[in-house]
């Protein structure tokens, strides 16, 4: 059986670790991992081929994506709030250039780790594609909402898949929501929104790689998918917070 090239950028980091994890359990897949620095690999690396380099770097952009059949981009820059021109530069970018890349390369798919929030879920936290609009005051956010409607126009080059993913929680998490606003916590600058009622769609470790693992190898799938992936429970504030 021929085995599925998977590139997964961001090889190193929370997302990208746990999606190689899900992904070494399927026999048919070959890892390819995109990655700067190959000593903070955390995965095993005897069946994984590493791809060196930076996707800043034109040249890398072109070689990491030759003899791919599907891209797991959970490689990311991205800020809370403000630094709009690095958002554009170190993310945007070279996202959209990743994915012209990948159309003349072949590749089959491009799935993006994108956010619930890109969608503004309402008080049922279920997110409406039509729904979709700029912050003005979160560049990162509006930036995946650019990216959102380049795959759109381009889906029928390469079928294109968005991960509309929850606040990430689970162990050796570093870069999510929580641990982004506990240390905030005894400067009162994050109170407990809507008096700690306010729900929050979140998605735990294993299960967020499981998704990428799924999504990069199910059949069947339309040109442009966008689709939630989140907890089935959604806790308060409050209770995240405690």
């Amino acid at each position: 059986m021929k085995k599925i090239n998977v590139l997964v950028t961001g090889a190193s980091g929370f997302l990208g670790g746990e999606t190689i994890a899900a992904l070494q359990k399927r026999s048919n897949v070959q890892i390819v991992a995109a990655v700067r620095d190959p000593h903070r690999m955390r995965n095993g690396q005897s069946s994984i081929e590493l791809r060196v380099g930076d996707l800043t770097d034109p040249d890398y952009r072109k070689s990491v994506v030759q003899g791919i059949d599907v891209i797991c981009h959970t490689g990311t820059w991205g800020s809370f709030w403000g630094h709009a021109a690095l958002e554009r530069s170190l993310f945007f970018e070279p996202a959209k250039e990743l994915i012209n890349e990948a159309i003349d390369a072949g590749v089959k798919r491009f799935i993006l780790a994108g956010t619930v929030a890109a969608a503004a879920p309402g008080p049922d936290l279920i997110a409406d594609d039509a729904t979709m609009a700029y912050t003005g005051f979160w560049p990162h956010l509006d930036r995946i909402i650019d990216l959102d409607a380049y795959m759109r126009a381009n889906s029928r080059h390469m079928q294109m898949i968005h991960m509309r993913l929850g606040h990430f929680v689970g162990a050796k998490n570093d870069l999510g929501m929580v641990p982004a606003l506990l240390p905030r916590l005894k400067t009162r600058l994050v109170p407990y929104l809507a008096g700690g009622r306010s729900r929050l769609p979140l998605i735990a470790d294993s299960d967020l790689g499981e998704s990428f693992a799924l999504a990069a190898l199910a059949e069947g799938l339309d040109q442009y998918e966008s689709i939630n992936i989140v907890s089935p429970e959604h806790p308060s504030m409050r209770e995240v917070l405690e």
